[in-house]
């Protein structure tokens, strides 16, 4: 989706359908569309792939080369009319949410058309009373500060991340930092909150997600669900632990997390662990157990699977993350390409595993698998299809790890934009 003011938007590709051909009739067809919906100018990727089980595919990475098209995408912006206070700090905003900075300063303009380049901790500031304007219907102007109010911005809890924070809450918070601000104490990160301890470089996030709703909806937001900037670590059990994490917690189209199923799942699971750090490997002794391989499986969610209890490695992957997820565990998918030695394994029959070898004559295999993110041990290869946790019967030969950007746009392309 392009920028609120694109215009001129061009894009060049050769022709409209792009065909790859994978060997044994089997195919993908895909074409790329510009559209124009309302005021915004966005681009359309459709796919459609089509696989002959039977055959081999015989696609070389020479052919894909080959049929792929690099295209250029240029457009103008402008500043829209009446360009003010809530669309300056939509920079400040986006830096925030992809971890971009923060930077010493940015340009902020007011309602008159004034331009005023202020710090983060003008922002903040500002933000709040403009928070506290709307709330009270009061008159708003921007303000720069004389000092530095700030003497320490603080880790915000682990714990804190999805919640949701109400109205009256960030409100309030915003009226608290400005009544320590005005009677010119230092303000001293984290504040307390009914969420948790938030720090003030994500208290700025927040009040800048909230001015954005606003700008958007034209009423401030009854709740907003909490979420972490990348911009500033996470504190779980004293440690400090990165922001991006806590997205591999967010529920996908494919990953449905927290559905009645799913929570009687992992209750029932629960109960047959000693302790917290066996509940990753116990739920996916369930998935392998639970869940019947079949290779003709295609676009299954979570919940799907765990109603046919059928599917194939990317299905038994979405089960296991849905689970995991809804544990609070930090999962991530992972596809790509894995090898092994027939001497001392080989995947089970009716599999379908095998689609070539490797130039030192290895079997290699498309697949799809997790990682699970254990504070003790960091990211851990667990595969469900199989029935491995931590070390798997096979060589990852080239790994496709799923990112917290990746995840964040699976969850706003559904749930709308956090």
């Amino acid at each position: 989706v392009l920028p609120e003011g694109a215009e001129n938007v061009q894009y060049s590709i050769e022709s409209q359908d792009l065909i790859t051909r994978y060997g044994g009739g089997s195919y993908e067809r895909s074409s790329i569309d510009l559209e124009t919906r309302g005021t915004r100018s966005r681009v359309f990727e459709n796919a459609t792939t089509v696989i002959i089980a039977e055959n081999k595919i015989t696609v070389t990475v020479e052919n894909v080369l080959k049929d792929s098209r690099p295209y250029r995408l240029t457009y103008q912006r402008k500043k829209p009319e009446n360009w003010g206070f809530l669309d300056s700090i939509e920079e400040v905003r986006l830096d925030l949410k992809y971890g971009r900075g923060p930077r010493e300063g940015y340009s902020i303009t007011d309602s008159e058309g004034h331009e005023y380049q202020l710090s983060l901790e003008e922002i903040l500031y500002c933000t709040a009373k403009r928070i506290i304007s709307i709330a009270e219907d009061q008159e708003f102007s921007i303000h720069v500060l004389s000092s530095d109010g700030i003497s320490s911005w603080g880790r915000t809890d682990w714990e804190t991340c999805w919640e949701e924070l109400p109205k009256e809450e960030y409100v309030s918070l915003a009226k608290r930092l400005l009544s320590e601000w005005n009677s010119g104490e230092q303000i001293e990160g984290p504040v307390g909150s009914s969420i948790g301890w938030i720090g003030i470089g994500n208290l700025l996030y927040t009040f800048t997600r909230v001015l954005d709703s606003y700008q958007e909806e034209g009423i401030l937001p009854e709740e907003i669900k909490f979420a972490p900037s990348p911009s500033w670590g996470l504190s779980l059990n004293g440690e400090e632990i990165s922001p991006e994490i806590a997205y591999y917690l967010l529920p996908e189209p494919d990953v449905i997390t927290d559905t009645r199923t799913v929570k009687d799942i992992v209750h029932e699971v629960r109960k047959h662990c000693r302790k917290r750090s066996e509940l990753p490997k116990k739920l996916l002794e369930w998935t392998n157990k639970e869940i019947t391989y079949t290779i003709y499986s295609f676009g299954a969610t979570s919940e799907e699977v765990l109603e046919s209890r059928k599917g194939k490695c990317a299905d038994f992957t979405n089960v296991y993350l849905a689970l995991l997820r809804s544990a609070g565990i930090p999962a991530r998918r992972v596809t790509g390409w894995v090898t092994y030695d027939p001497q001392t394994w080989s995947p089970p029959e009716g599999m379908g595993f095998v689609v070539g070898k490797t130039p030192d004559g290895k079997p290699i295999a498309g697949h799809a698998w997790t990682e699970v993110f254990l504070p003790e041990n960091g990211w851990t290869p667990a595969d469900p299809t199989f029935g491995q946790f931590e070390n798997t019967p096979y060589e990852i030969y080239l790994p496709a790890r799923e990112s917290w950007i990746e995840v964040l746009g699976s969850y706003e392309s559904k749930y709308g934009p956090l």
